[in-house]
């Protein structure tokens, strides 16, 4: 890293510092001649000259010696052999130590090989500024990796050294919030089972005294390490002054009622993904949040409280909710307004939100009828849900602007649809695997700008489709007219800038026609460069 950073600009810099130099040096040079000028006026005038005149060239004479003082000081220390890196401004890198970290949370690495406290690494200068920097301590992520090696490494109950710096850790990060994240996947009746499970434990110890600070939480566990997150929750009740962001994934059948309101008293808390495994569950689990405060909520298991949650969620911009089981809940006694809902996602049992919700902010639908699980259960009419779409975008008076399908079967209803949105931006078309093959091309021909036709969603700018198993002719040619259509108008008038399309190995048809598209100009993604299989 060292090393790296010293060769970045290394020749600018040098030239910049020889400049520098340079310019000090004949500021110096200059100096002196005012100093000896000043020396020769007072010898040529010692006779004649007053008290007050010699004071004042005196004073002179000595302001200019402080100046030469200062110039020559900031000359030795440019000229000294130290590395570029080490002159870096303390806030300059403090600011280095900022983006880092924020590229590494984006990118979402881990937290070992490429923590910006690493950086301290470079020089003594930037070592002391890391230490001093609290912000840059307050991440703590564990995974099943780290536990597993820990253990192997120190098989002893007390487990000292990565505790210690567990507990280093949290000195240096003063009192600044801190985020805490476990991700830890093990094999039952493994060696390191109870061994890691203790130190699982240990940690816990370590950090719930300190959950008044935490801001972001985040479990995801199966396994041996479910229980132990799960036995230390009840904890941390009415102790999250801080929590903003709260994740768990993976928990399923041991969550209990015990964990109920555990989240229920969070003053701070605005989004919550609430992603477990429910393909083995057989009842609604018991939970609780501050419904009311919530801005980001994403869940994917039926609670026992049915959707009576949803009307008291006033503050919800962005909802997702996607219950892969035949079990859901009655739907509101009421119709219900969420008046700052923006986005809204629903899996397959999403049909009682759609009957009873108003949102006069949506911008953002889409409809995933997919379902990962071997008992696929039977989905709902799509007709239906396509109508009940419909009803929500007159009801509410919204205008969309993003519209994703993650399965089209019906094309009028679909086209209903397409003709409540002409503030359309943002299409995705995807293609049920019992689909029928005239289907996405019905619907490419619709959206095709043919001159006197009725235009359909002409504002659309960024246009998708999956579809990597159609590979009839009539599909492609449908799709290339289509787009062909809305590329060659006149560009004060030309919205689509973004084609989104899975790729083929080996396409099975001439993509001379799209390829010459990405030529003028439009941006197509994701074209040959998907590897999926082509079915016959």
């Amino acid at each position: 890293m060292s090393r790296r950073l010293t060769q970045i600009n290394e020749a600018s810099y040098q030239e910049h510092l020889r400049r520098l130099i340079g310019g000090i040096r004949a500021d110096i040079d200059a100096a002196r001649s005012r100093t000896e000028a000043i020396t020769e006026a007072i010898g040529e005038r010692m006779e004649g000259i007053t008290s007050d005149e010699m004071h004042l060239l005196v004073g002179e004479k000595l302001s200019v010696g402080l100046e030469i003082g200062r110039l020559t000081g900031t000359l030795v220390v440019l000229s000294r052999d130290i590395s570029p890196v080490a002159r870096v401004p303390l806030d300059v890198l403090l600011e280095i130590f900022l983006l880092t970290e924020h590229n590494r949370q984006v990118n979402g690495r881990g937290p070992i090989p490429t923590a910006p406290w690493r950086l301290g690494h470079v020089c003594r200068s930037w070592r002391d500024a890391a230490l001093g920097y609290p912000l840059l301590w307050t991440d703590f992520t564990f995974n099943s990796v780290y536990i597993t090696a820990c253990y192997k490494t120190r098989p002893n109950p007390a487990l000292e050294y990565p505790l210690a710096a567990v507990q280093a850790q949290l000195r240096l990060s003063c009192a600044a919030p801190i985020s805490v994240a476990f991700r830890m996947h093990g094999q039952v009746g493994s060696p390191e089972d109870l061994g890691s499970a203790e130190h699982v434990a240990a940690l816990w110890d370590i950090l719930i005294p300190e959950s008044h600070r935490w801001f972001r939480l985040s479990l995801s566990a199966t396994g041996w390490s479910t229980a132990v997150p799960l036995a230390a929750l009840p904890r941390i009740r009415g102790r999250l002054d801080q929590l903003q962001h709260l994740v768990v994934g993976g928990i399923a059948t041991e969550w209990e009622t015990v964990h109920r309101d555990v989240f229920a008293v969070a003053p701070r808390l605005r989004q919550v993904e609430f992603d477990i495994d429910v393909s083995f569950m057989e009842a609604a689990i018991p939970l609780t949040f501050p419904w009311a405060q919530l801005t980001h909520l994403q869940i994917t298991a039926a609670t026992d409280s049915g959707l009576d949650f949803l009307p008291s969620a006033q503050n919800l911009q962005r909802l997702t909710y996607h219950v892969p089981v035949d079990s859901f809940p009655e739907r509101p006694s009421t119709p219900f307004t969420l008046p700052h809902l923006s986005d809204l996602t629903l899996g397959i049992y999403g049909d009682e939100i759609l009957s009873c919700l108003s949102s006069p902010n949506l911008r953002r639908v889409a409809l995933d009828n997919t379902c990962e699980y071997t008992e696929v259960p039977e989905i709902q009419d799509e007709e239906d849900r396509l109508r009940l779409l419909a009803a929500l975008i007159r009801r509410s008076g919204c205008s969309l602007e993003t519209l994703r399908f993650e399965s089209i079967v019906e094309t009028a209803e679909t086209l209903a649809v397409l003709e409540l949105c002409p503030n359309l931006t943002s299409l995705y078309l995807g293609e049920a695997q019992s689909y029928a093959p005239s289907v996405l091309p019905e619907m490419f021909v619709a959206l095709t700008l043919e001159p006197g036709a009725t235009p359909l969603c002409t504002k659309v700018g960024s246009f998708g489709v999956d579809h990597w198993h159609n590979t009839s002719e009539d599909f492609y040619n449908s799709l290339c007219h289509m787009i062909e259509s809305r590329w060659n108008i006149p560009s004060d008038l030309r919205y689509l800038k973004n084609l989104d399309l899975p790729s083929y190995n080996e396409p099975p048809f001439d993509t001379a026609r799209l390829e010459s598209l990405a030529r003028d100009g439009l941006c197509i993604t994701r074209f040959h460069f998907r590897t999926s299989p082509v079915r016959s």
